[in-house]
């Protein structure tokens, strides 16, 4: 029956991303108004206008996230063990064993699990697009060390294989994740999982793990499936030149392979069973499966969700609740920035005549112009008009996205200049750049 498990598995994953298109799409223009990178035209009609873009998501992301990664990175211990209070095992030699757990487990996640890097790094994703997915998972390392002997002389060359908690943050656009109405995503689940592309080196070594034969290698290298374009996208974000990314001459096209967790009826079965199964999607072949290796019989995806909601898997974030502010922030900057520039000239409307005919050049101050009667025969007109309503709808739009955000009044205006709660430099730094560039086109 791997046939009919195969396409089985196919299908939902299908399903999956057909349901998650409209999310995903969602997460691309707020990682467009976070970078502010987004194109096209912002209700701006001089030239440059699509460059001017509020930074209202990014400084508003980025002030959240500084004090949720303050308040949560400086709680210690950030895992607690205790004896049960009543217990059987609640007397003095129990406790201190559980203070000296307390203090391995949490020195182990902080150093060897990495969270001091992690944790921040899915908080403010968490933040921002609603939902950090973290795979959690034990991993074997072979390392090569080298020892100093009693009799001297060279290091004694020595391999030994170590294995550790392996924590990594999951592109949320990677994820599998079926039905995609779960509150707990621990059950109720049929199929959990990510996508994940590997270099042909690596995908040469797994293949040689799973004891495939060279038909099968050939076929998946002939078509190692599509690129990771959404990677693509975060690159040139980034400023990372997407050419290095797809140069086929360089290198070889890497191999796209779904890794599921199931809790399903296997076929022909009538009992769920709990498995793990490795898929090729572009060739529809079933390459590796296995039972739930786990002891706690529980898939390695384990969701931070900012703001839950009762009908998706998956939250909503700041981004979300700032994204119609964004855009309309934006508008309005680039409409102030219109009547600026059309405001800071005057037109001069001059009378007919041979004379004033002859006046090539613009008028400009302390030019000198013969005239027989000045106040007629020069007339200028102020481009542009104060448009009150503009700075007044602008101020309203700000407390409306202060207010959907959830940014509490003493934070508003509070920047962090100094980084001490740990934010990242980019609001600052994009402040800066954007008041630079309206100051030059005004300028302009």
């Amino acid at each position: 029956h791997e046939d009919e498990l195969m396409l089985e598995l196919i299908d939902l994953c299908d399903r999956c991303d057909d349901a998650r298109t409209e999310q995903l799409e969602i997460e691309g223009e707020i990682a467009e108004a976070y970078a502010m990178t987004s194109p096209g035209q912002h209700a701006g009609s001089t030239p440059g206008s699509a460059r001017c873009i509020s930074e209202a998501v990014r400084v508003r992301v980025d002030q959240i996230t500084s004090r949720l990664t303050t308040n949560l990175t400086s709680v210690k211990p950030i895992i607690k063990c205790d004896p049960i209070s009543g217990g059987p095992f609640d007397d003095a030699e129990m406790a201190r064993l559980a203070r000296d757990a307390e203090s391995f487990i949490n020195d182990y996640a902080w150093w060897d699990a990495d969270l001091r890097h992690i944790l921040p790094v899915a908080i403010h994703r968490a933040v921002k697009l609603g939902t950090a997915v973290l795979w959690v998972t034990w991993k074997n390392e072979r390392v090569v060390r080298r020892f100093f002997t009693a009799k001297g002389g060279q290091p004694e060359r020595r391999e030994e294989t170590i294995g550790r908690v392996n924590v990594e943050l999951v592109d949320n656009h990677q994820v599998i994740l079926w039905p995609p109405t779960l509150t707990n995503w621990q059950r109720g689940y049929q199929v959990a999982g990510r996508n994940t592309w590997h270099s042909r080196s690596a995908w040469r070594r797994m293949a040689v793990d799973w004891k495939l034969d060279e038909e099968t290698i050939a076929a998946i290298e002939a078509n190692p499936g599509e690129t990771d374009e959404r990677a693509q996208e975060a690159a040139e974000r980034q400023g990372v030149d997407p050419s290095q990314l797809q140069d086929q001459k360089l290198l070889y096209p890497q191999v796209k392979l779904t890794e599921l967790w199931c809790c399903m009826c296997l076929p022909g079965a009538m009992e769920t069973t709990k498995f793990q199964v490795i898929l090729h999607r572009p060739t529809q072949k079933l390459l590796w499966i296995a039972e739930n290796e786990h002891f706690s019989q529980e898939h390695p995806l384990f969701p931070i969700r900012y703001l839950w909601s009762d009908t998706s898997a998956w939250g909503q974030g700041v981004g979300h609740e700032t994204l119609e502010g964004w855009g309309a922030d934006t508008a309005l900057w680039n409409l102030s920035l219109d009547n600026i520039r059309s405001g800071a000239f005057n037109v001069v409307i001059r009378k007919a005549g041979a004379v004033y005919g002859t006046l090539s050049a613009p008028v400009r101050p302390g030019m000198e112009v013969v005239s027989e009667d000045p106040g007629n025969d020069f007339i200028s007109r102020k481009l542009g008009g104060e448009a009150q309503e503009l700075p007044l709808t602008r101020s309203e739009n700000d407390r409306r996205i202060d207010r959907v955000s959830g940014l509490p009044s003493v934070s508003q205006g509070m920047g962090d200049p100094t980084m001490k709660s740990g934010a990242g430099t980019g609001s600052t730094r994009a402040l800066i750049e954007q008041a630079s560039m309206k100051i030059r086109m005004v300028d302009q």
